[in-house]
């Protein structure tokens, strides 16, 4: 069950497993920070809370580290022997939650050596919901995954993964955040071994026993309360079923033997609801996708990167039969190829970095087409060319793995600047293409100083920079965020030489213009790390008439 689980986590927390984050130990040469601070529920200090840091340094490996501390009697913490860099403080409490947004995590830019003070929490006790899950005959569903929705937007999952029902069928989701919820039970995504107890799959049953979610009897959850008796009935075991079929050489017609394909799942004509992939047609390119609900899917294949072909997803829909007969067809793809030129840099070792790396093409589809949006790659050559296919028709965008340093400056097609990507029509193959790459080494730190007034409870700073007087670069890569953390501090990373405009501005939920805003313009050289400060006027005096 869910506070089961929860337990579970807050337990590794405190015996200091790492999820991710090694890097981040107290081994590190730089010399090491601490955190210290408070944990209050009305006030009062909360012994036992877990606090421990999530390395936000590097997007790809956002996790956990081993760096945590414990509230005492007093509510009160310490981290010591805290490594430089970027981290989100988190407050880890089965029981409780943020009494606001801000107060969910604070994130922190720590330089070697600091002695960070007053990170505190006011945390609240979380709300409960518990029920029973049932089948149409009264009897218990035992193991049933139930969910846990936001009442406003049912895209948002308010429950951990993995809450189940106990051997009774009873479920309870504690730690929830004051607000309005909706609670399902039974299968939505496909290849889910639902209803384990009974031996069947269940359709997605909203409380009290209902399948369309707008008909969901909403739940009110305020501070420390409990929800009882929120059981859900589901109807009959649905009948799963298979489809089949072939995928054929579209010009030839010959079997397309050993190659990947899926299947995805559409709650509705836009939306996908899941995919599944991994089998591979047999030696008659033949494919069969079982374990099917009644609903609306699409089989997918895929080529392997330098496979000049592709293939349409072809849809079907499961009624109350196993659908055979499908037949996938490949056609030539479009190509895009070109070559990465890096801009202004002669060091040879910084080049042959980019030879590890890879260029990505996503694909925007056409208005009419209700696809997902593939993306392509293409390992960089040693001479800088690339050679992405297999491209379906749409807008080609481009982008660049590789290490932080490399920022694609501007994408360009026998010598005009590409801003909006790059149309690809059926089968064509698009040359001259240049990726201009620069290498960015500078690094911008600083902090937001508000001065007469406070930020609005909800309220947040935003800031940018825009690069001046530099018609080389595209329009659309001129703006550059940052975060700004909870003492106010930031840092703009991996920058190219240059001038910019910094632009500091508070804004508040539901307004497009900030309440207050400073701008203030530097000058970056290479390889430099620039300190400043902006100062943001909450109150600023008003001009005389």
């Amino acid at each position: 069950m869910y506070s089961c689980r929860h337990a579970i986590l807050c337990m590794l927390l405190i015996a200091g497993v790492t999820v991710g984050g090694h890097a981040q130990s107290s081994s590190s040469k730089e010399p090491a920070a601490s955190i210290s601070g408070k944990v209050t529920v009305q006030g009062e200090g909360v012994p036992g809370v877990v606090i421990t840091l999530r390395a936000d340094e590097n997007p790809g490996s956002r996790g956990l580290t081993n760096h945590r501390g414990v509230t005492d009697a007093k509510g009160e913490y310490r981290i010591a022997n805290v490594p430089p860099g970027k981290y989100a403080v988190i407050p880890a409490s089965a029981a409780f939650v943020g009494e606001d947004e801000r107060n969910r995590e604070r994130t922190l830019l720590i330089d070697k050596a600091e002695t960070i003070e007053d990170v505190d929490f006011s945390l609240i006790r979380g709300g409960v919901i518990t029920g029973r899950v049932v089948d149409s005959d009264g009897q218990p569903m035992i193991e049933e995954e139930v969910h846990v929705y936001s009442a406003r937007d049912p895209r948002l999952k308010a429950s951990q993964p993995g809450l189940t029902t106990d051997d009774r069928g009873v479920y309870r989701v504690f730690g929830l955040r004051p607000g309005t919820y909706t609670v399902a039970a039974g299968a939505e995504h496909i290849g889910r071994a639902q209803g384990r107890s009974r031996g069947g799959i269940y359709g997605r049953t909203y409380y009290p026993g209902v399948n369309d979610p707008a008909q969901a009897t909403v739940i009110q959850v305020s501070d420390g309360s409990e929800a009882t008796n929120i059981d859900i009935v589901l109807g009959r075991a649905l009948s799963t079923h298979t489809a089949s079929g072939r995928v054929v050489n579209g010009v030839t017609g010959q079997a397309m033997p050993n190659l990947g394909y899926g299947v995805i799942h559409f709650v509705s004509p836009t939306y996908t609801a899941s995919m599944s992939l991994g089998s591979v047609t047999n030696d008659r390119g033949e494919f069969k996708l079982e374990n099917l609900i009644p609903g609306h899917y699409a089989v997918t294949v895929r080529p392997e990167e330098g496979q000049d072909w592709r293939a349409e997803e072809v849809r079907f829909e499961i009624v109350d039969q196993d659908v055979t007969g499908l037949v996938v067809r490949t056609v030539k793809g479009g190509t895009v190829s070109g070559v990465v030129v890096l801009d202004g840099i002669a060091d040879k070792a910084i080049r042959e970095q980019l030879n590890k790396a890879r260029v990505i093409v996503s694909i925007v589809p056409e208005r009419t087409q209700r696809s997902l949006n593939p993306a392509f790659t293409s390992t960089v050559g040693v001479d800088g060319r690339f050679r992405v296919t297999g491209l379906p028709t749409g807008n080609a965008r481009f982008s660049l793995a590789a290490s932080r340093h490399f920022r694609i400056i501007r994408v360009e097609r026998d010598g005009i600047i590409q801003s909006r990507g790059i149309d690809v029509k059926q089968g064509e193959d698009i040359t001259g293409v240049r990726m201009v790459v620069g290498y960015a080494d500078a690094f911008v730190r600083g902090i937001v100083q508000v001065e007469n007034g406070a930020i609005p409870p909800k309220g947040q700073i935003l800031l940018r920079a825009r690069k001046l007087n530099d018609p080389a670069v595209d329009a659309s890569r001129t703006y550059i965020p940052a975060q700004v953390d909870a003492r106010g501090q930031f840092v703009f990373e991996y920058m190219f030489p240059g001038t910019y405009e910094l632009i500091a501005g508070v804004f508040v939920p539901g307004s497009r213009e900030p309440i207050a805003e400073t701008k203030q313009e530097i000058v970056v050289t290479a390889g430099s790390t620039i300190n400043t400060t902006m100062k943001l006027n909450l109150n600023p005096p008003q001009p005389q008439p």
